[in-house]
């Protein structure tokens, strides 16, 4: 396997979802940095006991939805029913559906990823005279799966939106410090939100040292945003996991290994901003 030979990643997730991809780049031979530009806070004040049992279908759009209802039901003291089934747009939302509820089936798509993607499954076919539920964090994409539910003729549909996005306090200075130190090489970019924090929070200089690097995305939608601000090395992982971008990582820059036939010094072990 090719070794990152020191290469710097820039990773702009909350810091509870970063663990994995910064200790494989470390392992790797890579150097990760972790500089937050997303955070999430809980909204769950909408949520009482007919959210669960009124209801015979939940949709999870993610594991922070997933993880804000954990957090809701510890506090009421409250089990997941036994009778309300569970769907969920990725397979990594569904792992975390099953981890939290213990919950045997949980509907998701294994080829792609989404609420359209989950809709065209054949056990969601049929949800006529359905009472469903999903909880997510809002957003334009929220109103989409509200009309491809409502397309299916559901009794009743519920949208509870259970935490919100918010961009953490962060000194870019600390991010100035490293990259003056061994330089930018990839930057892990995994919504569209965590991009514009990311540029609403460094002055020009560090957003042109951005531009150099090489950007890994999770989507074509992201990579189109990032090319509206003049983003020109964008690469869309195979799949949106951390498995994805490591092998994205790792295939550029093997390739630019082979090009240069120089390694970098390494500088650090790991930074977190």
């Amino acid at each position: 396997m090719t070794n990152l030979d020191g290469a710097t990643v820039l990773i702009t997730r909350p810091e509870a979802y970063s663990s994995y991809l910064s200790e494989e780049i470390k392992r790797l031979g890579g150097v990760p940095v972790i500089f937050p530009t997303l955070d999430v806070e809980y909204c769950t004040q909408g949520l009482d006991e007919e959210s669960f049992h009124g209801h015979d279908l939940a949709i999870f759009t993610s594991r922070n939805a997933v993880a804000a209802v954990v957090e809701y039901l510890k506090q009421e003291a409250m089990n997941w029913p036994k009778s309300l089934r569970c769907a969920a747009v990725g397979n990594k939302t569904a792992d975390a559906v099953r981890g939290a509820f213990g919950v045997g089936e949980v509907i998701a798509p294994t080829k792609d990823f989404g609420g359209a993607a989950l809709m065209k499954l054949e056990s969601m076919r049929n949800l006529s005279g359905q009472r469903v539920i999903f909880f997510d964090g809002g957003g334009p994409r929220s109103v989409l799966l509200v009309d491809l539910l409502e397309d299916k003729d559901c009794k009743v549909v519920t949208h509870a939106v259970v935490y919100r996005r918010v961009r953490p306090p962060s000194d870019p200075r600390a991010l100035q410090s490293v990259l003056g130190h061994s330089g930018l090489d990839f930057v892990v970019l995994t919504s569209v939100t965590s991009a514009a924090n990311l540029l609403e929070m460094l002055d020009m200089e560090l957003v042109n040292e951005l531009k150099r690097a090489v950007v890994i995305v999770y989507s074509k939608r992201i990579q189109q945003e990032l090319e509206k601000w003049g983003f020109e090395q964008i690469v869309v992982s195979d799949i949106p996991s951390d498995d994805a971008i490591l092998a994205a990582i790792m295939r550029i820059q093997s390739d630019t290994v082979k090009q240069s036939g120089k390694q970098r010094k390494v500088f650090a072990d790991v930074e977190t901003i």
